[in-house]
């Protein structure tokens, strides 16, 4: 009987730990799904269209050269151009990076570089064109570290003299629009999603993910075997002597 009410009491105690828990992880559920709808709402507000529009400074983007405007098929190169454009924006016509030496007096400017976009070998990318689009593009290896890349393989377009750098003027046409209230309940969600102590049932409930020791000591850590080999946590000298006594033999 004495054993009975002991092990009785023990999963009494489990049961309401587990309770606990489960209670803890439903509501980091809960307010992560919150917190993503009420984003949801904040990007889909729409915008605010200017009755005056605001200069902005200047962009730099690509437009058709005046021979291939003349053509017949100008659209053609036109739809490939939108596809592929890139638009930078500055406050001055320069378009120059300022990079500041250690001594803060010397600074040096240097322009920056703009390019077409170079297709990677994704299908919701080359889904975008026709074959016949495709066929003035050329492939190309590049290295990339991300297990993302599929192959390795870029696709650059092979007559980029049809297209010249410009730079307009850029204006604000619209603002975003904004609403107060779920701006506030956002920011409630945020602070307590960003918590330490709901940080580690995030990690597991939404992104299945576990900070644990295991796995970075099996990552970073030097293996035992591996240990004697190694020169990381010896003193320089002992280095030296060791160099020293190598290259005497």
């Amino acid at each position: 009987m004495h054993n009975f009410y002991i092990e009785h009491e023990r999963m009494g105690r489990r049961w309401k730990l587990r309770r606990i828990r489960a209670a803890q992880e439903k509501l980091i559920l809960r307010t992560n799904r919150e917190h993503d709808r009420i984003r949801d709402e904040i990007r889909n507000l729409g915008y605010i269209q200017l009755e005056k529009p605001i200069p902005a400074g200047y962009k730099r983007l690509f437009v058709l050269t005046e021979e291939t405007k003349r053509l017949d098929n100008y659209n053609f190169y036109q739809n490939i151009l939108d596809k592929i454009n890139t638009i930078r924006y500055s406050s001055t016509k320069q378009f120059a990076t300022q990079r500041t030496s250690k001594r803060w007096r010397r600074r040096k400017r240097k322009k920056k570089e703009q390019s077409l976009q170079e297709l990677k070998d994704w299908k919701h990318v080359l889904d975008r064109f026709t074959e016949e689009e495709l066929n003035l593009f050329y492939q190309i290896k590049h290295f990339c570290t991300s297990p993302t890349c599929k192959g390795h393989i870029k696709y650059v377009f092979s007559e980029p003299w049809r297209f010249v750098l410009r730079v307009r003027p850029h204006f604000i046409t619209e603002v975003k629009r904004k609403d107060s209230i779920l701006e506030q309940r956002e920011a409630e969600l945020s602070d307590f999603l960003n918590q330490y102590k709901n940080q580690g049932l995030l990690n597991k409930t939404v992104w299945c993910r576990k900070n644990s020791w295991k796995k970075y000591q099996k990552e970073y850590c030097i293996k035992p075997k591996h240990q004697d080999y190694t020169i990381k946590n010896k003193p320089l000298h002992e280095i030296m002597e060791e160099y020293h006594n190598e290259k005497q033999l």
